[in-house]
């Protein structure tokens, strides 16, 4: 570790040619590939170095590019940083990385006017014309894929007894992805939850983390929103509480920016279901029998509350 420090040290030194005062990281996580530093200068604001030892530079480079494209609209989010040579990434031996200017503040909760405001920035951001960015890592998988997985899931003959109802719905889902074709793109940010969203010291909250951001639609954001910030812990081991006054604390604060359209608005109990049938269907879960899916069946109490919130 102690040579991985100073390796990633002489890279921002190089890049960057700053007065480097200090370097830490402020990962959440241990990665082998990656590192998350904070890095602070002697004459400039604190920055992000997001850095990484595979392949990775085309998406690093769609990253840079979604976030130029925010700057040029004003829209709040983190600065690209380029390197001294006005390069978007820096380019090391064992390195690759990518700076960011660093987002005072601590990570958003789930207090109601802190989800009021990421509904707020949800749709201040899906007003944004997409143009000729790269769709979103996360967008769904073209049309022949669409049909295939979706052949795979209508044949499944495992599915146990407590699932049978997530499967209908994640058939449903999958079938409905042709009307998704048909609804408005933007730009989207693919991880929309208050885990990605900085809270500043004024009170505003920024979203982070924009490694899944580009073109998409915007009701598959909105879903993914509302799924992530509208479960209680309050049930207790096993159980799933919708948490309304959550709900609508994001619908109020993404209504006021934005009105979705009435098209988008049929899919969105689609749109919340869909990262739970997605992560499901990657596990080939509906094939695992009764033993895999354990015996609390969590992911088909997911999906039952996610039919709720749509």
């Amino acid at each position: 570790m102690e040579g991985t420090g100073a390796e990633l040290r002489e890279l921002v030194e190089r890049s960057y040619r700053g007065d480097l005062t200090g370097i830490r990281s402020v990962a959440h996580h241990t990665f082998e590939d990656r590192v998350i530093l904070r890095c602070e200068f002697r004459a400039m604001r604190p920055c992000l170095l997001q850095a990484f030892t595979g392949d990775v530079e085309r998406w690093l480079l769609h990253q840079a590019e979604v976030l130029c494209h925010l700057r040029a609209v004003g829209f709040p989010a983190p600065r690209l940083v380029p390197t001294a040579d006005g390069a978007p990434l820096a380019r090391g031996k064992a390195w690759i990385g990518i700076m960011l200017t660093f987002v005072e503040g601590e990570q958003a909760d789930h207090d109601l006017r802190t989800l009021e405001r990421l509904g707020e920035q949800a749709g201040a951001l899906h007003r944004i014309a997409g143009g000729d960015l790269a769709p979103s890592p996360k967008a769904p998988p073209s049309a022949p894929s669409r049909r295939r997985e979706l052949d795979r899931l209508e044949g499944a003959d495992l599915v146990p007894e407590c699932a049978r109802s997530f499967h209908r719905a994640a058939v449903d889902t999958w079938r409905g992805l042709t009307e998704l074709d048909r609804l408005p793109e933007c730009v989207v940010h693919g991880d929309c939850w208050p885990d990605n969203a900085i809270r500043t010291p004024a009170g505003e909250v920024v979203l982070i983390d924009w490694e899944a951001a580009g073109r998409g639609h915007a009701v598959l954001d909105l879903g993914y929103l509302l799924l992530a910030t509208s479960f209680s812990s309050s049930a207790g081991a096993g159980g799933l509480v919708v948490n309304r006054p959550g709900i609508e604390a994001v619908a109020g604060g993404y209504g006021r920016l934005r009105r979705p359209t009435d098209k988008e608005l049929e899919w969105l109990p689609n749109a919340v279901r869909f990262d739970i049938v997605s992560r499901a269907m990657a596990m080939d879960a509906f094939r695992l029998g009764a033993a895999g899916w354990g015996g609390q069946c969590v992911a088909g109490q997911d999906a039952g509350a996610a039919r709720h919130l749509g």
